[in-house]
């Protein structure tokens, strides 16, 4: 166990694309509150919970899809 908390832990925290067709439509969201987009603070707050010696990646695929 002590290998996962070493200072070369690599950590990939991804933010999936919302389907258009789901209850919870994330373009129909932003219309109603008038943004171009909201950020996703779980990924943050994901990131800043975790050890800080660990090198973070975070991937918004919302913003860059692959």
């Amino acid at each position: 166990m002590k290998e996962v908390f070493n200072e070369k832990t690599k950590c990939l925290i991804v933010q999936t694309k919302f389907s258009e067709y789901s209850f919870w439509n994330y373009k129909d969201v932003c219309t109603i509150v008038g943004a171009k987009y909201l950020p996703h603070l779980w990924m943050l707050t994901l990131a800043a919970l975790l050890p800080q010696n660990w090198t973070f990646r975070l991937i918004d695929e919302m913003l860059n899809p692959f």
